[in-house]
């Protein structure tokens, strides 16, 4: 038995018993433990036993040095395989099928086909019986190389040979086409199997199965499977396993429950793998209550989840931003006996980050080193991004300076990028720049990231020629800048109201071949706004629209804010129409800048138009803001504001009682028709 299954030590040891107790063994013992190293591959040791057993007084024999050449064909070692069969000729032992099988199949091994068909020649040659076993071997040996033109020719010429192929036959050139892809010639090769009455096993059917789902044909894979059912073969795990993970990943939870559910009709064993395929597919389109229901069904069948179970229903919760729903997942799993790994914790603390629960984070941390769970560079940077999203960059600082002093790990440059942003994000230019030098120095190479919160905080603080600086200094660095870089700087430009360099700068983005987005032009509008060129604003807005780019709430604001100022009611009246167009929804910053554009009108302020837009924008549930009440109230005099006001329900007292801007005229008579909150005057006006 020790021999059979290639137990080498255990048949030795048979063998010093035989001869402790006084019986000599014999040459079939000698033998049968040189078989024991030829099926555990062990070629030197069962060489070993063959110097052994001559020096016992026995011949070694035509089995002693197949044994060997069968050891040196399973560790792949042909040269060896090769001299062991010279040697036996040597020696005046003649080699059988056995042992030019045995020496093809180590060529095989090693994927030498040219040197297997060398030896099939001299075994023809010798005259020694081919078999089906040598010609598979050969097979077997061009499938390894690729070369599965001349594998197909030996199968071919295999009837010819008076050699009839086998399942084995069939298996190897459906398994390597399988491994190739090659759907269209697995399947011709199983289609053969079947003509020449050569029943197919489970495997050869698993290899087609897979081969389909390789190249995303599911549905391919699943008629073959069936097939294999009608032709008696039954599915393994294996095989039930790859298809209902494959519809699993294909989104198509029916077909991979259905798959599930036939694999517990069979008498295949369900596993994990099964369940968790079903978990994860119900998981990744956000039904967690049927996730759930399919691992309590997976404990009531006697099959514990693992940690991919729940790590699955922890990583869906977590990243739906539930991180309640996280943390009871978790606190289930260390319940059930299963071990939380360090992901686990990780994707606990990144939900409580994301939705900035520092102080959740923080207690995670701890019961996570409680559990001698050792936390790795993931933690500390979900702790890190945790108080960042926070606002507390101070904090997220301190998750730094504690990470410098592990032994293990060292800051990346996600640690750093994150601490700069939210110390970007504060307006703190100077401790961002410390930071950004000091991860310079560490070795730690800045990303995009990590350059755009440097403009940022530059241009935050006006440092616009700063912001430049880093912009260049990116490029010099090779480091992929994109819209968001040049958009920061524009920005930048764009609140001091410096149209030219706003403009320079949208130029540069096109000339550098980064696409500019609706956040560049809305930010260059925004700077013509500011200097007051409601030309310049309209020519840019006219080439946003040529480039294909839709205005939001933001893009339309600026340009009603050039307008505005200059009293041009006309035609934010129009842009306002605009809103509809695009599917917009009026704000009150838009309606602050419409009621100051009546409000400048010249030569008098349009105080029916503002007392008529102010009513539909509350009647369409727009909540003026102080804003609001002081342009309106410029409009049409603190007396009628008051009034229409008390009628909106409008609580916000009004401003305080201030110089009349030149050109501001009084209440206005009413007009005739007094019906300002007509809804259908907004709703239609495009």
């Amino acid at each position: 038995m020790p021999a059979r299954v290639g137990q080498v030590d255990r048949a030795a040891s048979w063998l010093d018993k035989m001869q402790a107790r006084g019986i000599e063994p014999n040459d079939r013992c000698y033998n049968s433990v040189i078989d024991a190293c030829a099926k555990a591959g062990k070629f030197e040791a069962a060489q070993e036993w063959v110097t052994k057993m001559i020096a016992a007084g026995f011949a070694a024999d035509t089995i002693s040095y197949n044994g060997v050449i069968d050891a040196c064909a399973k560790s792949g070692n042909v040269s060896m395989a090769e001299e062991t069969l010279e040697k036996m000729k040597s020696m005046g032992l003649a080699p059988n099928t056995i042992s030019y099988t045995c020496v093809i199949s180590a060529c095989a091994k090693s994927s030498d086909a040219e040197r297997a068909e060398t030896w099939l020649r001299k075994m023809k040659e010798d005259k020694i019986e081919i078999n089906v076993v040598c010609i598979n071997a050969v097979i077997d040996a061009c499938a390894k190389a690729g070369r599965l033109e001349r594998a197909e020719e030996w199968l071919c010429n295999m009837k010819d040979m008076g050699i009839t192929a086998n399942v084995n036959s069939y298996g190897t050139m459906i398994d390597a086409f399988a491994r190739k892809h090659d759907v269209d010639k697995a399947e011709h090769w199983l289609l053969e199997m079947q003509k020449a009455e050569v029943k197919a096993d489970v495997i050869v059917y698993g290899a087609v199965v897979n081969a389909c789902l390789q190249v995303g044909e599911v549905t391919r894979a699943e008629k073959w499977m069936e097939k294999m059912t009608r032709n008696g073969a039954t599915p393994n795990a294996y095989c039930f396993n790859v298809l209902i993970n494959a519809f699993s990943q294909s989104g198509d939870i029916k077909r991979a429950e259905y798959w599930l559910q036939q694999m517990m009709q069979s008498n295949v064993v369900v596993d994990t793998i099964g369940y968790n395929a079903v978990i994860n597919a119900n998981a990744k389109a956000g039904d967690l209550v049927r996730a759930e229901q399919w691992l309590n069904r997976m404990k009531k069948s006697g099959v514990s989840p693992d940690a991919i179970s729940y790590s699955t229903l922890i990583h869906a919760s977590g990243k739906d931003g539930d991180f309640y729903n996280a943390e009871q997942w978790l606190q289930r799993m260390v319940a059930d006996g299963v071990a939380a790994t360090v992901v686990c914790y990780n994707t606990v603390i990144n939900s409580c980050a994301r939705v900035g629960k520092a102080q959740r984070a923080v207690k995670w941390i701890e019961q996570m080193k409680a559990a001698g769970v050792a936390p790795n560079i993931s933690t500390y940077n979900a702790m890190i991004n945790a108080h960042a999203k926070s606002g507390e960059p101070i904090v997220a600082a301190q998750w730094l300076e504690a990470l410098k002093k592990e032994e293990d790990t060292k800051p990346d440059v996600v640690s750093y990028a994150t601490v700069i942003h939210a110390y970007a994000k504060m307006g703190d230019a100077k401790r961002a720049r410390e930071l950004f030098i000091e991860m310079k120095d560490m070795g730690v190479e800045p990303n995009t990231i990590c350059f755009n919160s440097m403009i940022d905080a530059c241009a935050k603080v006006g440092a616009v020629q700063d912001a430049e600086k880093y912009l260049l200094e990116m490029e010099e660095a090779g480091c992929q800048y994109n819209s968001s870089s040049y958009n920061t700087i524009i920005n930048a430009y764009a609140k001091v109201g410096d149209v030219e360099s706003a403009e320079r700068w949208l130029r540069t983005m096109h000339e550098n071949g980064i696409e500019a987005n609706v956040r560049s032009y809305s930010a260059v509008i925004d700077a013509c706004a500011k200097a007051g060129q409601d030309a310049k604003a309209e020519e840019v807005y006219a080439r946003m629209l040529k480039d294909g780019v839709a205005p939001t709430i933001v893009t339309l604001t600026s340009l009603s804010k050039a307008h505005a100022r200059l009293g041009n009611w006309q035609r934010v009246e129009l842009i306002m129409g605009e809103l509809q167009v695009h599917g917009l929804k009026m704000n009150e910053y838009f309606l602050c800048n419409l009621l100051s554009a009546y409000s400048n009108a010249k030569p008098q302020p349009q105080a029916e138009r503002a007392v008529k837009e102010l009513t539909n924008a509350v009647h369409m549930g727009l909540k003026p803001d102080e804003y609001v009440v002081t342009a309106f109230t410029r409009a049409v005099g603190r007396e009628w504001a008051q009034s229409v006001m008390q009628e909106l329900g409008i609580q916000i007292a009004l401003p305080q009682q201030r110089a009349r801007p030149s050109g501001h005229v009084g209440r206005p008579q009413q007009p005739r028709n007094n019906n300002y909150s007509n809804n259908n005057q907004w709703r239609n006006r495009a």
